[in-house]
């Protein structure tokens, strides 16, 4: 990444867990729930990094159960999908950072090299870079704020593929050797396989 620039998280966690059968922020994950997870990451304390939780469904008792290390916002038109929610964090971080990584709550266990990897491939604001394991888009992604205006513009039907669609030359993907972008935690049984698979990690 060129220059000292700042940037900014926004975790997504406003959703309606409707597979889940309960909100997947209060999920556990061995000894924390899944935003715990995200929560304590190391990556989010950085004095160069300004994260904001975007909660939604059921955000009261989210917040009742999880200390809010970092500043939240509720997002009123969860329903509506992930988008608005991307949207209510960019508006709480747009002014401030030159550039941010998306992270849903449902991918929660992110090593430290991958965050890494994506800093240093990022030109700056005019930049987009996306993980990538075996040619496989993961999370979470790193917009430069040169296109935060297109994505507050984007129609709850759409999504940051469309974004992605319209400037192509400006994507970079930054292959990782990890597995763990491609996470998408959406039931319990997800959760089940992964405290199988990666039970070290979460304990």
């Amino acid at each position: 990444m060129r220059g000292a620039c700042k940037t900014g998280v926004v975790v997504l966690a406003a959703g309606l867990s409707e597979r889940m059968g309960y909100p997947k922020s209060l999920a556990r994950l061995g000894s924390r729930t899944l935003l715990e997870h995200i929560l304590a990451h190391p990556f989010l304390s950085r004095a160069d990094v300004k994260p904001v939780i975007v909660l939604g469904h059921r955000h009261e008792e989210i917040r009742q159960q999880i200390r809010m290390a970092f500043p939240h916002v509720i997002n009123p038109e969860y329903e509506r999908g992930r988008t608005t929610s991307v949207q209510a964090g960019l508006r709480a971080l747009a002014e401030e950072v030159d550039g941010v990584l998306i992270w849903p709550v449902d991918c929660p266990v992110i090593p430290s090299s991958v965050l890494d990897k994506l800093l240093e491939a990022f030109p700056g604001r005019e930049g987009i870079c996306i993980p990538a394991y075996a040619f496989r888009r993961g999370h979470p992604p790193l917009i430069g704020a040169l296109y935060f205006g297109e994505i507050l513009a984007l129609e709850g039907c759409q999504s940051l593929r469309d974004l992605y669609a319209r400037h192509p030359g400006a994507v970079r993907h930054v292959a990782v050797d990890t597995d763990l972008i491609l996470s998408n935690l959406n039931t319990p049984d997800d959760l089940a396989e992964f405290e199988d698979r990666y039970g070290d990690l979460v304990r």
